[in-house]
């Protein structure tokens, strides 16, 4: 066995690594050992301490090297679905990103995102319910009683959440090849809810979840600052076009899904609207195309380094085919960006 400071240490919890710089008074046990190796949990990602400050703030305060450094100084990425206090800087969550990229690409993994509302699952608050739909908050289990149902009800937060048909058949196969966050502009409670009933073992998810709570007041969309994936290795799958102004080469769109009427357009009598909406197979298409994109990243020679091609590039060529009269997709269900 290599010693320890000659390998990465593995599966680290970043809040025990934060809660042990908040303790620890003196820093020159880091000084002492510069090239001792943490990592970033769940995410195999993993960090070298080096002599060059890389700037891991705690509660605004670099708590790495002693520098003094603080957070209003430096140009930082706030990572608070991680830890409700850490951020790093943009320097080091680059750094983060390639060892990251490395260790995923050894996996023949690339990164997928995922939207909630109209891409997994419609959800909506309990007085949005029509009176057709009334009696389903009564008749609906729990997130604490629901085993594989499909229709759930969260108390704390007075909302009722159906998942998209084949859901779960979806993430079980895309986790085999792609690492999978969550990004939503709902509440963090809404977003740990639904987690928790798509993810209950934690498999596929653990602490990637990011919300609106993640996001300043300025942020009206969505982008990949906060994700420690790097963006050359990044799938998007979402429902609206206009949320990814700055990712829309990464991005995949997937056609709404609906299953309440609340501000459903195409407004049906409930009865119907629950029938197609248990027709619906945008995951299965989604799923095919996923399945498509990571073969063409990956197809070559076993032995390569994957590390300098880009996802971006393999998602046009994907398309091309894909609007080629002979391989013509379910274009009205999944469409790029």
């Amino acid at each position: 066995m290599p010693p320890l400071f000659d390998c990465f240490v593995e599966k680290f919890s970043v809040t025990l690594l934060l809660t042990y710089l908040l303790l620890k008074t003196s820093l020159r046990f880091w000084r002492s050992f510069p090239d001792f190796k943490t990592a970033v949990p769940e995410l195999d990602v993993y960090v070298k301490m080096e002599k060059k400050c890389s700037h891991v703030f705690v509660q605004g305060i670099c708590g790495n090297c002693g520098c003094g450094q603080r957070i209003d100084t430096i140009c930082a990425s706030q990572l608070g679905y991680i830890h409700k206090d850490y951020n790093v800087s943009i320097e080091d969550r680059d750094r983060i990103r390639e060892f990251g990229l490395k260790n995923m690409l050894e996996k023949k993994k690339l990164y997928l995102i995922l939207d909630l509302d109209h891409t997994l699952v419609h959800s909506v608050r309990k007085d949005q319910l029509s009176p057709d739909e009334k009696h389903l908050w009564n008749e609906t289990n729990s997130l604490q009683d629901i085993s594989n149902g499909s229709l759930c009800r969260f108390d704390s937060i007075k909302m009722i959440t159906k998942l998209r048909p084949f859901a779960r058949t979806f993430l079980k196969e895309v986790s085999d090849m792609y690492e999978m966050y969550i990004y939503t502009r709902g509440s963090i409670k809404y977003a740990l809810n639904v987690a928790k009933l798509l993810d209950p073992g934690r498999n596929y998810f653990g602490s990637r979840v990011i919300s609106r709570d993640d996001c300043s007041s300025q942020e009206h969309g969505k982008n990949l600052d906060k994700v420690l994936a790097a963006e050359n290795a990044v799938v998007i799958l979402d429902d609206e076009k206009s949320a990814w102004s700055e990712n829309r080469q990464n991005l995949v769109i997937i056609q709404k899904y609906y299953y309440f009427a609340y501000k459903n357009k195409n407004v049906t009598p409930f009865a119907s609207m629950k029938d197609r909406s248990e027709s619906d197979t945008g995951l299965i298409v989604s799923l095919n195309i996923l399945k498509h994109i990571h073969q063409m990243f990956f197809d070559g020679d076993v032995d390569e380094d994957f590390k300098n091609r880009d996802v971006r590039e393999v998602m046009k060529r994907a398309q091309a085919e894909m609007c080629h009269p002979d391989r013509r997709v379910q274009a009205e269900a999944f469409i790029f960006s």
